[in-house]
């Protein structure tokens, strides 16, 4: 809070003093999450959202969904993870939904604790779903 009372900040990316200022913040934080995530700068990029939603209808725009890929689901989805949906299918994969069980929609599987969505044998990381349910969206850099 300090931080915001005792400076003056403003939009990044521009060329001015108080620009620079936070586009360097800006830096600094999308390093500091990189490092929490143990993920390498070379390979994955933050970018911050609005929201969940937005960062969602992000993903499901830009990730490259190819005929034969298949993105994993749980059943009970927040509608925009749903809508990723309507992407992959647009693009030709198959939607695929990951039985649950109640009470706490523990996500059925066999082996290891996390699912891979969406790769297409592909080396991207994609989305994935860990063990209970939280989607994870990690964009990797493409080569």
């Amino acid at each position: 809070m300090d931080m915001l009372l005792s400076r003056v900040l403003a939009n990044p990316h521009s060329g001015s003093p108080t620009s620079s200022a936070t586009t360097q913040m800006i830096e600094r934080c999308r390093r500091r999450v990189l490092e929490f995530l143990n993920a390498s700068p070379d390979e994955y990029t933050v970018v911050f959202t609005a929201n969940a939603s937005q960062a969602l209808k992000l993903v499901g725009e830009s990730y490259p969904f190819q005929p034969g890929d298949q993105f994993l689901l749980t059943f009970d989805n927040h509608n925009s993870v749903n809508g990723i949906r309507e992407f992959d299918r647009a693009r030709g994969a198959e939607t695929i939904y990951l039985p649950v069980r109640p009470p706490h929609t523990q996500p059925l599987h066999s082996g290891g604790s996390e699912h891979h969505a969406g790769t297409g044998g592909r080396s991207a990381a994609g989305v994935r779903l860990y063990g209970d349910g939280r989607p994870v969206v990690i964009h990797h850099h493409a080569c």
